[in-house]
């Protein structure tokens, strides 16, 4: 079937699928069962042996380790349910004023994401930030759709990452994943402030592109407004690039901080590294922690 995707190539879709996704939210009571379930995204996952102790069930027994060590032992489980991703797709000022290679790495790695949630069967939700509409996902027989709908999503005017909620989204069983420059006009103390009150487990994608991280531009240089055309002449000096890069990493060292103090996930990715190598990198062994 071919599911060539203009975001994903067929050949980073194969890899994605082949990744293990590790949740990172899901409800860890210690329970006995079998590992298949009738309910679809549902499961149980090993534990650990526990001693067997008048009145356990006979059926959870593991006869095998009797049989090798003639001590009575049952299976523990985790049972991990359906999870609801909340993926967040940032196209605001910031990132659209980027440019093209800016926006396509959001919605791709937006995209890598679902495929890989959807994959293991949990349920995808995509927002936009600065707007209230959620569209929902599940199975692997979305994959098109929601790379469809992630490719045609568009900015929304004056959206910022200080005035994102989730509605109806229940934070023992869902969690949010943000795709986004993490650039706030209103400025680091109050996007922490605004994110203060999330609930929620929490994983970020950070995109940047190399010019921001490293601007190679110094000496004389005419700055045009693309929507007004209106000229600003300049004369840029080293020093002044040195205080934009000291100024900007000032500013993710502090958010980078604060989210690690909140036991949520960081991950930062500059576009100009491939899409696979990027995965590859950040989640080792083959194995993806969101």
């Amino acid at each position: 079937m071919d599911i060539t995707i203009t975001l994903l190539t067929d050949h980073e879709i194969t890899f994605l699928r082949s990744l293990t996704f590790m949740p990172a939210i899901f409800s860890t009571g210690g329970i006995y069962g079998a590992l298949s379930s009738s309910d679809p995204g549902s499961g149980l996952e090993f534990n650990e042996y526990k001693p067997f102790v008048s009145g356990d069930d006979l059926k959870w027994i593991d006869w095998h380790h009797y049989a090798g060590k003639k001590q009575l032992v049952l299976k523990t489980f985790h049972r991990h349910e359906s999870l609801t991703y909340r993926v967040v797709v940032d196209l605001s000022a910031s990132v659209i004023t980027a440019g093209d290679q800016k926006v396509n790495r959001v919605k791709q790695l937006a995209a890598a994401l679902a495929v890989v949630l959807l994959g293991h069967q949990c349920k995808v939700e995509i927002q936009l930030l600065g707007s209230s509409a959620v569209k929902s996902f599940s199975g692997n027989g979305h994959i098109r759709p929601v790379l469809d709908h992630i490719t045609a999503l568009e900015s929304v005017a004056n959206a910022d990452l200080t005035e994102l909620t989730f509605d109806k989204l229940p934070p023992e069983k869902s969690a949010i994943v943000l795709v986004s420059d993490m650039v706030s006009s209103k400025g680091i103390d109050i996007l922490k402030s605004a994110m203060d009150i999330w609930q929620y487990r929490a994983s970020f994608f950070s995109v940047s592109t190399p010019w921001e991280r490293a601007p190679q531009l110094t000496g004389a240089c005419t700055l045009i407004d693309a929507e007004t055309g209106s000229e600003l002449n300049l004369d840029i000096q080293n020093k002044q690039i040195a205080d934009y890069i000291q100024t900007r990493n000032n500013y993710y060292t502090e958010l980078t901080n604060y989210i690690v103090s909140r036991r949520w996930s960081y991950y930062d990715c500059c576009c100009d590294i491939p899409l696979v190598d990027f995965f590859a990198t950040v989640f080792r062994a083959g194995k993806i922690v969101i």
